[in-house]
């Protein structure tokens, strides 16, 4: 599931690309739906620096939290902050009298969170691992620590039933995830040796098969780390395995085998090696090996990340290398400006990750083209948590960030999920491409790539927002969208379908009533009509027909008998007032209001007289009713019928001027040809006129 943000109110659908408060209703959009600024976070937070500051996602009670361990050696002190994933906002902070070195395992079905602690001295450090409650931070559910022989520097790790933990003495913890009881405890080499490293899982069918910890070994440079591997039950699957160094990062299953990725510093070099994992033995016929260049380092801290057949895994010689994982052949994918000491993280197609300058580089998976980049100060050398298509990131000046996983370049992302065949996603990044686009023409051409994509996503109403949103000149395409719309969902949602083709009708006739003279509205009144008809027909409300009987008798200047036929197409019946409106080619506006019942089927005669006063004219009748449902109400109908008058001359003007008299008296009689007198004046003192004249 990709989670994206919206150019649209999540309960109004009104379109607003910017912001977090809709200004149509009011209604607030969360953060992660809020489409930020290109190049911009979704939010940005702080939390207490710390080295490796790494992030863990839990939800609780559909809230999405962050969590964030820390630890600080000089005071002796320690804690975990969870802050609400959807808008950065500190939850609960809980604060432990030792630092926690890794990171947090969380076990959401018992509403825990699992920390190592590491406290260390001169000589000797000692540890323990705590369940902190998820709601509350507080550290209650386990009836006390598990202690450890010594500081715990990994992060725990956990099926949902146990809790695996390495320490630094050596040992491998594992912990009842209800209780807090101690199941077992085994040695993972025959003397205390550091284990920086998580612990790997590898579970089939929600069983534990193996668990992989890799070590640091004794004393750097002298002797490398191994790789060991135990079942659930503790006992160990396969002799200890050279790990080609010192490792520092989780090993990874995939397609059964074991990725450890390790350093060494004589000769100075980083290693990629895979193990069979059920035998323990390596696969490849030489680890993949990254030299250190001259004066610099290759050392690989973290772990590698396995997709699609490519191990993908970064380094201090500022390269993110990506390995295949048949054969160990790799290559550099990217180079970035400082050392790589985080591991990478997939999303929609992208290796995402941070490095040591405390900029986070998101890289096609396949080209190594740079999408994006963002900066967030100090050194990321934590994973970023991807979720949804959101990542959250954190540099260990306790800077924290989420972030859209195509980092604001919308027409990019609109391109990429178009390429995927996921139109509706697209679309919304093609509309946000032309909302932060600059130049006019630009703009426009992604907000009509934007439609059609909704089109072929059969969101058609998505754009009918869009273009309802920029204003009155979009409206006819706003139109259009809201009918293809309510068209098309009347069988599966008649309701909805409704909704859109009233906002349809609606528009079409806004746009009528406001034509400018003389333009041909057949096609708009014709649109208009189809979509009322559909309406009424899809949630059973009437609609009215309109009809004209003795057309043909029109003469001109003459009065003439029309009759006017409604008539009733729907099933329900008509319960109150009809209003019509009749002009066009007529000497005068003729208005009507009807009361009574017009049942289902039935119609109404209504007889009309009137004079035409032109041969050729476009008759206008326009009929407006309740329809008893006051989201669909009122209704339209809109006929425009072409007439023809039989010609009769038109009746003679006849034209009198005057001037300079003192006193005018004019009388003119009634004429049957529809003639008339029209009268000019100049320096007329008194002037009086009766009949049927016209003076200026």
């Amino acid at each position: 599931m990709l989670h994206h943000t919206t150019p649209f109110c999540p309960n109004c659908e009104a379109f607003f690309p910017a912001g977090d408060v809709c200004p149509g209703c009011g209604g607030r959009r969360p953060p992660l739906a809020t489409p930020p600024s290109p190049g911009q976070p979704l939010w940005r937070g702080d939390a207490p620096p710390t080295p490796a500051l790494r992030p863990a996602l839990a939800h609780v009670d559909d809230r999405p939290l962050l969590l964030l361990p820390w630890g600080n050696h000089e005071t002796g002190t320690g804690g975990v902050i969870a802050l609400d994933a959807a808008d950065g906002s500190e939850v609960w902070r809980a604060a432990l009298d030792m630092p926690v070195e890794g990171g947090v395992a969380v076990v959401e079905a018992a509403g825990l969170a699992i920390v190592g602690l590491a406290r260390r001295g001169h000589f000797r450090s000692e540890g323990a691992i705590v369940a902190l409650d998820l709601r509350t931070g507080r550290e209650e559910r386990w009836p006390e620590r598990v202690r450890t022989g010594a500081a715990v520097e990994a992060a725990p790790v956990t099926d949902g039933v146990r809790a695996y933990v390495a320490a630094d003495d050596g040992q491998l913890y594992c912990v009842d995830v209800a209780s807090g009881r101690l199941v077992w405890q085994q040695p993972v080499a025959d003397r205390p040796v550091r284990i920086p490293a998580p612990v790997g899982l590898h579970i089939e069918h929600g069983l534990v098969r193996a668990i992989l910890v890799g070590t640091y070994g004794v004393t750097p440079w002298q002797e490398d780390g191994r790789l060991v591997a135990f079942d659930a039950a503790g006992r160990r699957l396969w002799p200890p395995a050279d790990a080609n160094g010192q490792v520092r990062g989780a090993p990874v299953v995939a397609g059964g085998r074991v990725y450890v990725a390790a350093s060494r510093g004589d000769p100075p070099a980083a290693a990629l090696t895979a193990f069979d994992l059920r035998s323990g033995r390596p696969v490849w016929p030489r680890p993949f090996i990254v030299p250190a260049l001259s004066g610099g380092r290759s050392d690989i801290v973290a772990a590698p990340l396995v997709v699609g057949g490519t191990v993908y895994v970064g380094s201090h010689d500022h390269q993110l290398y990506a390995v295949d994982a048949a054969t160990g052949v790799g290559r550099s994918l990217c180079q970035v400006g400082r050392g790589i000491a985080c591991a990478p993280a997939w999303v929609e197609g992208l290796v995402v990750f941070g490095a040591n300058d405390g900029v986070v580089y998101a890289v096609d998976a396949l080209t190594g083209e740079r999408a994006w980049e963002y900066s967030l100060g100090g050194h990321v050398q934590a994973a970023p948590v991807a979720w949804d298509g959101i990542l959250f990131a954190a540099a260990d000046t306790g800077a924290v960030a989420a972030l859209p996983w195509h980092g604001g370049r919308y027409a990019w992302a609109a391109e990429r999920l178009a390429a995927q065949g996921r139109h509706d996603a697209a679309a919304d990044d093609w509309a946000l491409a032309g909302y932060f686009q600059a130049n006019l023409a630009a703009r426009e051409e992604s907000y009509r790539r934007a439609a059609d994509a909704w089109e072929k996503a059969g969101r058609p109403e998505k754009a009918g927002h869009m273009w309802l949103g920029l204003g009155a000149r979009w409206r006819r395409p706003a139109a259009d969208a809201f009918r293809r719309a309510g068209l098309g969902s009347c069988g599966r949602d008649p309701r909805r379908a409704a909704t859109y083709l009233k906002k349809a009708a609606d528009l079409y006739y806004e746009l009528y009533v406001a034509r400018p003279p003389g333009e041909d509205m057949a096609d708009l009144v014709a649109a208009l009509n189809e979509s009322t008809q559909a309406l009424a027909e899809c949630v059973g409300l009437p609609y009215i027909a309109v009809r004209v009987d003795n057309l043909d008798s029109l003469v001109q200047w003459e009065e003439s008998r029309l009759t006017l036929r409604l008539l009733n197409t729907g099933t329900a019946a008509i319960r109150g007032e009809v209003r019509i409106a009749i002009g066009g080619g007529f000497a005068e506006l003729v208005e009507a209001r009807l009361l009574g019942d017009l049942r289902g089927r039935g119609q109404w005669r209504v007889p009309l007289t009137a004079v035409t006063v032109r041969p050729q004219s476009l008759l206008e009748i326009e009929v407006e009713y309740d329809t008893g449902d006051p989201a669909c109400t009122p209704l339209r109908t809109i006929l425009l019928q072409p007439t023809t008058a039989a010609e009769r001359p038109r009746p003679p003007v006849y034209n009198y001027t005057f001037g300079d008299v003192g006193l005018l008296k004019l009388s003119a009689g009634r004429a049957d040809d529809g003639s008339a007198v029209q009268v000019v004046t100049g320096d007329v003192g008194l002037f009086s006129m009766r009949g049927r004249t016209s003076a200026g």
